[in-house]
This record gives C-alpha cells, sequence and structure tokens, in this order.
C-alpha cells in the first residue's frame, strides 16, 4: 500500500468505458498468496493530475502498476537455481490503460535486480478486463510457473558460453540503442556500460554480460567522462529507468539480444 496504492483501489476509474470489468488487482494479491504466491515487490505508474489543456485526467489512484511475485517453494531449494530465483510479474491497472499481463521474471541474489524475461523465451500472458474473474488470472499464473524450467535452461547455457571482447562490446551498442535510441545521443560509452562493479560478473559469460548491461542501464548512476554533446558539453549521470513499460521493454530487449548472442557464441 505505501509503494502502489493504486493496487488497492476500491472501484474503476471513471474514464473507463461501459464495457470495462473491474476486478481490483487487491483481490487478486489475495488469491496468489493462496496458492503460494508471494509478493515480493510493487511500484506503480507516475500520472500527471492535468493534461496539456489544464483538464484533470483523474488517473491518480488508479495507475497502472507493477507487482513481483514468488512462489513459496522457490524459497527452498526446489526452484532457487544458483543465484537466481524465478519469479513472476504482473501488470495492471484500474483506469483502462493495461489489461492483466504476466510475464516470467528472474531475480538476482547477488545485485537485487529484477529482470523481465522476453517473449522470445516466454509469451507474455494478457487477459483483457472484459469477462474475466480472478480465478482466470490465478490460473494463467501457474503456466508461467511450468515454463520456468525452460528459463533456468537457457541460463544454464548462457553461463557457460564466453564471449570475446569484440561480442561484448557489440552487445553493449545494442544495448544502449534499446535504451536511448541511437549510439551517439546515448551518455556513455559501452566500456562504460559494461563496467563490472562486483566479483560475481567478472565472466565474460553471456549471463555475465547480460546482468552487467540490466544493472548498469536500469539503475543507473553511471558517468563516461569521455563523452560529450554535439555543442562540446559533458552529459550527466545516467538515470535509473523508473516507468513500468520502459522497465519491461528494455528488460525484454536484453533478454532478446542475449538469447540471439547465446545461439552464436
Amino acid at each position: 500500500m505505501q509503494y502502489a496504492p493504486s493496487l488497492f483501489a476500491e472501484h474503476k476509474a471513471g474514464r473507463t468505458s461501459g464495457k470495462y470489468q473491474y476486478i481490483p488487482t487487491a483481490e487478486i494479491l489475495s488469491g496468489m498468496r493462496e496458492n503460494g504466491w508471494l509478493p515480493t515487490w510493487a511500484t506503480q505508474q507516475r500520472v500527471r493530475p492535468l493534461t496539456k489543456d489544464g483538464t484533470p485526467t483523474n488517473r491518480e489512484g488508479f495507475q497502472k502498476h507493477m507487482i513481483r511475485f514468488r512462489h513459496s517453494d522457490s524459497f527452498g531449494t526446489a526452484l532457487a537455481v544458483n543465484d537466481f530465483f524465478p519469479e513472476m510479474v504482473l501488470v495492471n491497472s484500474h483506469d483502462g490503460s493495461s489489461s492483466y499481463a504476466l510475464h516470467a521474471g528472474i531475480y538476482r541474489l547477488v545485485c537485487g535486480n529484477g529482470m523481465v524475461v522476453a517473449d522470445t523465451t516466454f509469451q507474455t500472458i494478457r487477459v483483457a478486463h472484459m469477462g474475466i474473474d480472478a480465478g482466470e488470472i490465478i490460473q494463467a499464473s501457474y503456466r508461467v510457473l511450468e515454463e520456468m524450467p525452460k528459463v533456468t535452461g537457457q541460463i544454464g547455457e548462457w553461463k557457460a558460453k564466453q564471449l570475446t571482447d569484440g561480442q561484448q562490446n557489440a552487445f553493449a551498442e545494442a544495448a544502449l540503442i534499446a535504451k536511448y535510441g541511437e549510439l551517439e545521443t546515448a551518455p556513455i560509452t559501452p566500456r562504460v556500460a559494461l563496467s563490472r562493479k562486483r566479483t560475481e560478473d567478472a565472466s565474460a559469460s553471456v549471463w555475465s554480460t547480460l546482468n552487467v548491461l540490466q544493472e548498469n542501464l536500469t539503475q543507473g548512476g553511471q558517468r563516461d567522462r569521455s563523452k560529450r554533446r554535439d555543442d562540446g558539453t559533458r552529459f550527466r549521470i545516467t538515470s535509473p529507468v523508473k516507468g513500468i513499460d520502459e522497465n519491461v521493454k528494455l528488460n525484454k530487449a536484453l533478454w532478446h539480444l542475449a538469447d540471439a548472442l547465446g545461439k552464436v557464441a
């Protein structure tokens, strides 16, 4: 309730249509708990109180929110694989801006970062707010659980595959383009994006490189004194990714890039 109060909205936003079926995320949360899914993290989207023409948006308290769940089985040894836990990521809103979306997720213990698995590995499950019930969404969550061996198996392969310096640099270039659109306008170079923060990431494996790039690009806090804008001024320290849509999009892009590299490494 502190980090994502919109999750507990007691009714749908007034801006939704008559066809929109309201199922509170809080109800899903209770059902998830009863079925062994425990919430570990939550956030909600920032919304503007007014539109550009000064009209109230009436979205505060109903906006898009994201929750990460871990199944109770994974707190033991059944699903924990080395340094990470499989998770499920749920995205929803009560203002009509999002269907229920379930993504496969990975939480890495070493850095405390949460990833979202790309659709190339696990297809996102979407449930529209029309003719649904809470049980349908909870049932869909078990499709995520069933696919986890496929995800963890892929990670095992990535740990075994080592990248050359050139391949790591290409991975970093593509990752920067995924976040900033163009390599030239990115505030940091691939070299800085690939900077390791801990000995656990010293390996040049696909998995370690993915984790380094994911942490640096999502958490921000990097400065590259070798890069300047066209007018000669320096770039500021990189900012963290805060938006839900941007977070999911970037994570999926990085996973997809790792998948492509893992096939040729």
